[in-house]
């Protein structure tokens, strides 16, 4: 019935309008009830004005929603900014502590070679030629959701898919993420709409509210491309760039992307969980599943710890 009454309300004040236009003798309408009329007339048509297409206002709209992405993107950057700068003091710091540990002679040099004078990792290490060439930089462990050149190189040619295909790439990462940190309730989150997912995500403490903020954004906007709305290539162009500054904002430590860095020793990196450690309970006392150096629990579990060299060096 919801959805009928506004046709049926509209065409029976148009019915009474009309038969007091042909009798008005008969059928007669005073001042108050031709406003009575008036608005329930605006009421009825709302739903149907709502939905209706006017010719360039969902550019409009959608590239309103594109300036407020970039507003909130600034305001990501410059959190994203605060955190690397302490995150990086307490990495140094905590190094510093793991090394200072007594080393046997025989590993001391070895020890050297990938640690600074101040026992802080060196990541800016050179590795080989043909190391280079194979491994990934750091921040594409980091990364919540991959970009591939693919989507990229569509931006110019099918700016509509290639978001639609940014979609996807968010929904996988979003919802590895959200699997790993809530596995209790992985049968119901992998039901959960898009938005939604990001949300719970929010609410483990996983994001800041603008990470959560500018994520949703995104998601929104690419919502809209998929369902038609035509876009422009310098408008999807703009969401890609949201997108790499929301990959950027997880720092080393931070990351949600809780897979086995199979690069980490090239990388210059201390462990393969290194990246993402940080979002694991951060236990007192130590268990067995504790990271030596980080004092999280080892995203990889109890016995990944127990062949940790870290956990050697370490070890009293």
């Amino acid at each position: 019935m919801g959805k009928w009454f506004p046709g049926i309300l509209f065409f029976f004040m148009l019915a009474l309008v009309s038969a007091h236009s042909l009798w008005p003798d008969t059928v007669t309408l005073g001042w108050e009830a031709l406003v009575i009329l008036a608005l329930l007339a605006v009421l009825a048509l709302a739903p149907i004005l709502a939905t209706a297409e006017i010719p360039g206002l969902a550019t409009l709209v959608f590239r309103q929603q594109v300036k407020h992405g970039e507003e909130t993107t600034a305001k990501v950057e410059r959190e994203a900014a605060e955190l690397a700068e302490q995150t990086a003091r307490s990495r140094t710091d905590e190094a510093g502590e793991l090394f200072s540990a007594e080393v046997a002679p025989e590993e001391a040099s070895t020890t050297a070679t990938e640690l600074g004078s101040d026992g802080a990792p060196q990541r800016g290490w050179e590795p080989t030629s043909d190391v280079q060439a194979e491994t990934p930089d750091v921040q594409s462990v980091v990364d919540l959701f991959k970009v591939s050149a693919v989507l990229r190189n569509l931006l110019p040619r099918d700016p509509n898919l290639a978001l639609a295909g940014l979609r996807l790439a968010i929904e996988e990462g979003v919802r590895d993420a959200l699997a790993f940190l809530e596995p209790e309730s992985t049968p119901t989150s992998g039901r959960l709409p898009l938005g939604r997912a990001v949300r719970r995500l929010h609410d483990v403490s996983a994001m800041t509210d603008t990470q959560a903020q500018l994520l949703l954004v995104i998601v929104e906007l690419c919502n809209k491309a998929v369902h038609g709305q035509r876009v422009a290539a310098s408008d999807a162009a703009n969401v890609f760039d949201m997108a790499d500054t929301l990959n950027r904002s997880f720092t080393l430590g931070y990351s949600l992307n809780f897979r086995a860095n199979p690069h980490w020793h090239e990388q210059g990196l201390l462990c393969q969980y290194e990246h993402c450690v940080e979002h694991l309970p951060l236990t007192d006392p130590s268990t067995d599943a504790s990271c030596p150096l980080f004092g999280h629990d080892c995203p990889g579990g109890q016995g990944v710890v127990d062949s940790c060299d870290l956990a050697e060096v370490n070890r009293p």
